[in-house]
C-alpha cells in the first residue's frame, strides 16, 4: 500500500506507469518492466516498436526489450530480442541483426549489448498475447532460446558473435611450432559497436556514434 501526498487515505501500489493528459489516466506500462541507462528511463514497448517496424521481416508483436540483470536499475545493459520469419534465407539473418542494432542506437539513443534473432512461434508470451520480458530475459540467459544469430557488443573475442565469421586477424606467426595470430585491438571495437558486416564507407555520425556510446 501507498499514500499519496496531501490525503490521509491509503492506495493499493499496483506496479503500473501511468499519466495525466487531459483529465484522461494513461497506462503506460508497468515499473518493473522499465529500462534505466545512464540515468534515464526508457520504456521497453519504445524499444520493441522500433524495432518492429525497422524491417517486415521483424514478426509483429514479438520483440522483447530488457536489461541484462533484469533488475531494471541502471547496472543493467541493454538486450533485445526479436522473432524473425522463416523465410528469410540463412545468410540474410546477419545482416537483419546488424541493421537492427544501428537502427535502435540512430532511433532511440541506445546502444544494445546484445540484439538476438531467434526462430518463429519461439518468444514467450501469456496465454492473452502479451510479452513475458522476465520470463524470455530468463530463457535466454539459460541458452535455452532457438537462436538464430546472435550480435554481442561485449564480446572479448571473435567467438562471441554466434554463427559470424572471424574479425580483425591482420598477421599471423608461429611461436613454439604453433600458429599465432596477432589482432588489432581497433578491429575488434569496430564490430563490437556496428557489427561483423557493417558499410565502412559510412561517416560517424551516419553510424549514429553517440559520444556517451563510444565512452
Amino acid at each position: 500500500r501507498t499514500k499519496i501526498h496531501g490525503s490521509h487515505l491509503h492506495f493499493l501500489r499496483t506496479g503500473n506507469l501511468a499519466f495525466f493528459e487531459d483529465d484522461y489516466l494513461y497506462i503506460c506500462g508497468r515499473q518493473k518492466d522499465l529500462i534505466i541507462v545512464n540515468g534515464v528511463n526508457y520504456h521497453p514497448q519504445d524499444i520493441e516498436f522500433t524495432v518492429q517496424d525497422a524491417l517486415p521481416l521483424i514478426r509483429p508483436g514479438c520483440v522483447a526489450a530488457f536489461l541484462s540483470n533484469g533488475t531494471g536499475d541502471d547496472t543493467g545493459q541493454l538486450e533485445i530480442i526479436f522473432e524473425i520469419c522463416n523465410t528469410i534465407l540463412e545468410e540474410e539473418v546477419k545482416g537483419v541483426v546488424g541493421t537492427e542494432t544501428i537502427h535502435v542506437n540512430n532511433t532511440i539513443g541506445l546502444m544494445p549489448s546484445r540484439v538476438i534473432a531467434i526462430s518463429e512461434r519461439s518468444i514467450l508470451k501469456t496465454t492473452s498475447g502479451k510479452i513475458q520480458r522476465r520470463a524470455n530475459r530468463a530463457v535466454l540467459h539459460g541458452d535455452n532460446h532457438l537462436i538464430k544469430y546472435e550480435y554481442h557488443c561485449n564480446a572479448e573475442n571473435e567467438d562471441e558473435y554466434e554463427n559470424s565469421p572471424k574479425q580483425g586477424v591482420v598477421e599471423s606467426s608461429k611461436e613454439n611450432g604453433e600458429m599465432k595470430q596477432d589482432v588489432d585491438p581497433f578491429n575488434k571495437i569496430v564490430p563490437a559497436f556496428f557489427g561483423v558486416n557493417f558499410d565502412s564507407n559510412l561517416s560517424w555520425d551516419e553510424l549514429g556514434l553517440l559520444s556517451m556510446a563510444s565512452i
